[in-house]
């Protein structure tokens, strides 16, 4: 079992989303710091790939500097398709990866639509809440502005016939 903390090169590495990364700093991934230390900077396009597909085993026997192709035929071989259940319509569905939610791009759409007009609306409603005095007091000031509107035109039209 992996400790939840590792100390590198005079840096605290955290466990997060299943890997060691390098705490109060933008992502550093202890592997890939490992690799350059040892072997010099990741070649571009190149990844760090864990031979034994345990990310959290960083001996350096245990790496490997592949290509990003290379990477991803690896893993895709060695993944296996997982029925899970549509988080929108409930229809059951082979996925490939785990963090699939949706069986298709509808239900996907249909959700993020979803969660997009719910933030908008989120988003009027905060207005309204915050500015609520301020629209009131404006839509005060319309119904007085044109309310002396007619009365004003009223007015003028008696002045205009009293004069004929």
């Amino acid at each position: 079992m992996a400790s939840k903390n590792v100390i590198f090169d005079g840096f605290e590495y955290r466990i997060q989303d299943g890997y060691y990364i390098r705490c109060g700093a933008s992502k550093v991934y202890l592997h890939r710091a490992i690799w350059e230390k040892l072997f010099g900077p990741i070649p571009e396009g190149c990844v760090i790939h864990h031979v034994d597909f345990d990310s959290l085993n960083n001996s350096p026997e245990n790496l490997q500097c592949i290509t990003r192709s290379e990477h991803n035929s690896i893993h895709d071989s060695a993944r296996k398709p997982m029925q899970k259940i549509c988080a929108n319509c409930g229809k059951m569905f082979l996925a490939i990866v785990s963090t699939t939610e949706y069986c298709s791009g509808a239900c996907s759409d249909k959700v993020r639509y979803h969660n997009k007009r719910s933030e908008l609306l989120e988003q009027k409603s905060e207005y309204y809440r915050k500015n609520r005095e301020k629209i009131l007091m404006d839509k005060r000031q319309y119904y007085i502005l044109n309310r002396t509107a007619i009365l004003d035109r009223r007015k003028n039209r008696k002045i205009l016939e009293e004069i004929r």
